[in-house]
């Protein structure tokens, strides 16, 4: 396990020993949750689908040549036949 060794200013020195005796947590596992917290939050921010360049190269593959899978297609047909709800 790493060991990570960081300088606070005194008014964050203060407000992590408050934090850790108000909630009962070590200021390690505060430090750590709010970390998590901070890359959970970035990654919702993003909104962004990460592929493999295989996932990549078959995603631009299908772009270019469109969907054969028969399935898909008869499922798509399907779908456009259904008459809205908001037309009945």
């Amino acid at each position: 396990m790493a060991t990570l060794t960081i300088r606070l200013s005194d008014f964050d020195e203060a407000f992590l020993n408050d934090l850790a005796k108000s909630t009962g947590e070590t200021k390690t596992a505060l430090v750590l949750r709010s970390l998590r917290m901070l890359a959970s939050s970035i990654r919702e921010d993003e909104r962004v689908t990460r592929l493999s360049l295989e996932e990549f190269e078959n995603f631009l593959t299908q772009l270019e040549e469109g969907e054969k899978d028969p399935k898909v297609l008869a499922a798509r047909a399907r779908f456009r036949a259904r008459k809205p709800v908001w037309e009945d």
